[in-house]
């Protein structure tokens, strides 16, 4: 599934996700948290915020089941990829913060770097909607 999203074939990895989640046994949790962050980056392409939200919670929930760090970190960046799309970079940004110290932890310093780049962009995006939308004045 995440081969074919990669290619940029949505409806391949679509029919991947939906063929694993068939054949794959219940307690094979890294599936769902794999395909369930494909689910969710699918989802935010095709417009669907709240299902990308839901796809993306649910990767996490999974992927924090298993003992891969790695998986930990992505599923994490994945949510903070999809919260940031939403607007919502307050929210993103601890995900990421996360993923950053889940990967430090584990000694991946390239994936490390990558979460750190994330961070940032995240970082500068919440700054400039800040500009865009500053707070409502509440002194009558």
């Amino acid at each position: 599934a995440h081969a074919y999203e990669l290619l940029g074939d949505r409806d391949a990895a679509q029919a991947a996700s939906d063929l694993s989640d068939e054949l794959g046994a219940l307690d094979d949790v890294i599936n769902y948290a794999i395909t369930h962050a494909v689910r969710a980056r699918l989802a935010l392409a095709n417009g669907d915020g709240a299902a990308a939200e839901r796809w993306a919670r649910s990767a996490v929930d999974y992927a924090l089941t298993t003992d891969f760090p790695g998986a930990q970190a992505q599923a994490r960046l994945d949510l903070a990829h999809v919260l940031s799309a939403l607007g919502r970079h307050h929210e993103a940004i601890p995900q990421a913060q996360a993923a950053l110290e889940l990967l430090k932890a584990k000694g991946d310093r390239l994936g490390a770097r990558r979460a750190r780049a994330i961070l940032d962009q995240f970082a500068i995006d919440a700054s400039r909607s800040r500009r865009a939308n500053p707070p409502a004045d509440t002194d009558p």
